[in-house]
């Protein structure tokens, strides 16, 4: 997913070391360990904030959406080891930029890349995107919810991303978070999702995301997207 975060609002606090015998378990042992702390049932320390240092990039002049642009990432004020001047608020959407590049060259390397596919474009794909990105990479739009606001709002999302010069770009249709069963939604999306340039499935495994795969659907929603399926191919 291409973006330097540690699923905290700012700096992580100090959390429980998972036991768990499987790395499976072990994951999902870390992510609940993280929600069930103080800072995550309610995040009043994060509003009730106080300057980490006099070099806080907190309390911004303008914040572009609904949380300021640590929420769920880390410090603003950050600084990367090789250079303390760059602090994580001028290049923070620089790192799914240059590791789309990277991964992109060595795909295209024969040095580096036994299988180089050469002159041949590799299927990458993105959610932290950045000015440039198109040349590398394509985009899907992140975590969305099961909802008709969001599968409306896909559209929009999807051209915006063609306008800013990446073509193959898509939602995860159906929603990434949200109650299983709610096959009408699921099914329109699907129908819509035939004209997407990209297309997929994708939903929250461990946040309790609900199942959605088609073939769990009734009918008449089930033929509604069998039927969307073929016409796309």
């Amino acid at each position: 997913m291409n973006e330097a975060t540690g699923f905290c609002n700012g700096e992580c606090p100090q959390h429980a070391t998972p036991t768990a015998a499987t790395k499976e378990e072990a994951i999902k042992e870390s992510f609940v360990n993280f929600l069930q702390e103080d800072g995550f049932k309610n995040n009043t320390w994060y509003f009730q904030y106080t300057n980490q240092d006099q070099n806080s990039t907190y309390n911004l002049p303008f914040v572009a959406g609904r949380w300021n642009l640590d929420n769920m990432s880390i410090s603003l004020n950050a600084t990367h080891p090789s250079d303390p001047k760059l602090i994580e608020y001028n290049t923070h959407s620089l790192f799914g930029l240059t590791e789309s590049k990277a991964t992109y060259e060595i795909l295209r390397d024969d040095e580096q890349c036994p299988a180089a596919l050469k002159d041949k474009r590799p299927f990458l794909l993105s959610r932290s995107t950045f000015s440039g990105s198109g040349k590398y990479v394509n985009h899907w739009l992140g975590d969305n919810h099961r909802t008709w606001l969001d599968m409306k709002t896909s559209i929009a999302g999807v051209m915006n991303t063609q306008m800013f010069g990446m073509p193959l770009a898509g939602p995860d249709t159906c929603g990434f978070f949200g109650e299983a069963d709610q096959d009408e939604l699921c099914a329109r999306w699907v129908q819509l999702a035939q004209f997407y340039p990209f297309a997929r499935q994708h939903r929250d495994k461990f946040g309790g995301g609900g199942k959605n795969e088609i073939w769990r659907m009734p009918e008449p929603y089930f033929s509604m997207a069998k039927d969307s399926l073929f016409a796309r191919l």
